[in-house]
Formats: C-alpha cells, structure tokens, sequence
C-alpha cells in the first residue's frame, strides 16, 4: 500500500503503481465461465423493453406539454 500511497501528489506516477500493484491480483483472476439462465435473460429483457417504452411515452408527453405551454404562453 505505501508503494501506492508515496506517489499521491503525482497522478501519472500513482497510476503506473496501482496498475503494477493491481496487475498481480488481475493475472491470477481468470476468466469466469458462468452459464445465465435463461428465466434472468427473459426477464431482463421485459425490464428493458418496459423501460424503453416508459422512455418514449415520457418523451411523447413532454412534447405535448411544451407545445400546450407554447401555446398559453405566447399566442402570437
């Protein structure tokens, strides 16, 4: 950690030495081989598809707001 720490006034430096520090703990990770089930992958689609649409109606009734505001606000 103090091999870290010295260099906290030196950006480029305390970058280097976390990466170097940080490397070890990485090359020792691995790949993880994880299988998704299929019930999340449905489901998080759903989500996604819910919030893209909740997404566009937002949109569709802002725009309706700012031409009603328009309207009101400057007639001419």
């Amino acid at each position: 950690m103090y091999a870290v720490v010295q260099f906290i006034d030196d950006f480029e430096e305390l970058k280097r030495a976390c990466y170097k520090h940080l490397h070890e703990y990485i090359e020792n990770e691995g790949g993880k081989n994880v299988d998704i089930d299929q019930e999340i992958t449905k489901e998080y689609e759903n989500q996604k598809k819910y919030l893209e649409n909740s997404v566009s109606t937002l949109k569709k009734r802002l725009e309706e707001e700012t031409k009603a505001h328009k309207q009101v606000n400057f007639p001419f």
